[in-house]
């Protein structure tokens, strides 16, 4: 059978609409990414929100991308970071990476330490962009500097 996009779409919107989770989700991606009919990232965030509130992963993640990038509405790091973790929390890798994405990019107070912390699970877990995004962070230095020490400084020239 040839592929038919907008023929997909129509099932997925009439299991979508009786609940199923995992049409929602399909759906929402679908709308995110326009295959199949033309993109809508508010309509995406809706499907996505219902299958995330009903424990769907992916959808989580997708969700969280989309308040962390403003699509579909307003621009929202407290939610994003509140779906993302969600989906971390079910082992999930690539919400593991978007978070670091989130901390080392998209904030508008960086945190190179949690940005690693988190491309570093996920590639841990072998996903391939978190490795990728790992290269591009910079590695924070020590707190400060007597942690070298073991707590104490000394001044120069003292033995």
């Amino acid at each position: 059978m040839p592929r038919d996009p907008a023929g997909a779409i129509q099932w997925l919107e009439r299991a979508a609409s009786q609940g199923s989770v995992l049409a929602q989700f399909r759906l929402g991606a679908a709308l995110a990414a326009g295959d199949g009919v033309p993109q809508d990232y508010a309509a995406a965030v809706l499907w996505s929100q219902k299958a995330a509130e009903q424990g769907h992963a992916g959808a989580m993640v997708n969700l969280g991308r989309f308040r962390m990038q403003g699509l579909g509405g307003e621009r929202d790091i407290a939610e994003a970071i509140r779906w993302l973790t969600a989906a971390a929390e079910q082992k999930e890798p690539a919400a593991m990476t978007a978070l670091g994405e989130l901390y080392g990019h998209w904030s508008d107070h960086k945190d190179f330490v949690q940005a690693r912390a988190w491309l570093e699970r996920a590639a841990a877990l072998g996903d391939g962009r978190a490795k990728t995004l790992l290269e591009r962070i910079p590695v924070p230095p020590p707190s400060n500097a007597s942690d070298l020490n073991g707590g104490r400084s000394r001044a120069a020239g003292e033995g």
